[in-house]
């Protein structure tokens, strides 16, 4: 009889994970559509993507939060309490707006069923101009998990050379401790010698503030190698200071003396500099700065930062 009540209550324990991982899935895949359409968006639109990767528990929502300045995210402990990538704004100290995609939590031990729609997951970080790897830096087994997610990230697809772009953010900096350090010293060493090395790396807290500015001044950095860094002379009365305030990253504007010029310092893509020329093409720009003519469809819908219609 108690042979056949453990028999019964393994059962019932499989058949409760598979209809999780069942109910995982589906959720999964409904939100595939969705995600490969705002992909696309975001392509025709050129619009600045941080990829947020790393597991659960590292803190990656609150790290959202803490970037996106008092936007209204809140962290979840659960497993895969993130499972579709979401996106959220945040304003460089340079004025560029960019998108924040926080993807799906790692866990260890993945069931092998869940793999492949988990990657599907972590397509948005493929596409990213600047990818954070969220660690958490109170966990005793910190290293392991880096080794575990740059392996995952190497299957998928990424480069060393994206490996070692990406910024090591060493998130909960605020509950390390000696004991955490005692921890760490007492697991067998990860061996991570086949593994890329990221060159960047800050220590932060989402939850007291810690370090954010200085991430923030690191992301932008990033982004200016991808973009252009340039002045424009400007009319003071037309529609070219808001358009790129729409569409780059205004950090700086001065009015001339006769007030009917304005000079401003941007950050821009050259796919929307070059945009930017073919709707104001009274404004000069250095031939250096653009890329080979191409077409641009003006029928496109206008669409929020996200690439979502509004």
């Amino acid at each position: 009889v108690q042979l056949t009540l453990m028999k019964l209550i393994k059962q019932k324990r499989k058949d409760h994970m598979d209809n999780m991982i069942k109910k995982v899935k589906e959720k999964l895949e409904k939100s595939k559509i969705h995600r490969e359409n705002r992909r696309e968006n975001r392509r025709i639109k050129e619009v600045p993507l941080v990829a947020l990767v790393g597991y659960t528990n590292a803190g990656k929502t609150s790290l959202v939060g803490a970037l996106s300045a008092g936007s209204k995210v809140e962290g979840d402990s659960k497993v895969f309490a993130t499972l579709d990538s979401t996106v959220h704004r945040c304003r460089l100290p340079s004025g560029l707006n960019v998108v924040i995609s926080d993807t799906v939590g790692f866990i260890s031990d993945l069931p092998p069923d869940l793999m492949a729609t988990f990657e599907s997951t972590l397509a948005d970080s493929l596409e990213a101009d600047v990818v954070l790897h969220v660690r958490d830096a109170s966990h005793p087994n910190t290293e392991g998990q880096r080794a575990n997610v740059l392996r995952v990230l190497l299957d998928i697809g990424f480069s060393d050379e994206r490996i070692e772009d990406m910024v090591d953010v060493c998130n909960k900096i605020d509950l390390s401790s000696e004991l955490v350090d005692w921890q760490q010293s007492l697991l067998p060493k990860q061996y991570t010698h086949d593994l890329p090395a990221t060159t960047t790396s800050v220590d932060v807290s989402a939850t007291t503030g810690i370090g954010i500015d200085e991430l923030k001044r690191i992301i932008d950095a990033k982004m200016s190698t991808k973009r252009h860094l340039t002045t424009l002379t400007i009319p003071s009365s037309g529609k070219e200071l808001s358009w790129l305030h729409k569409h780059a990253g205004v950090s700086k504007c001065e009015v001339t003396e006769d007030g009917s010029e304005l000079i401003v310092d941007i950050i821009i893509s050259a796919g929307r500099l070059q945009k930017f020329s073919f709707d104001f093409p009274a404004v000069q720009i250095s031939p250096d700065l653009m890329p080979p003519e191409e077409s641009f469809d003006d029928e496109v819908e206008e669409e929020d930062l996200d690439g979502s219609k509004p």
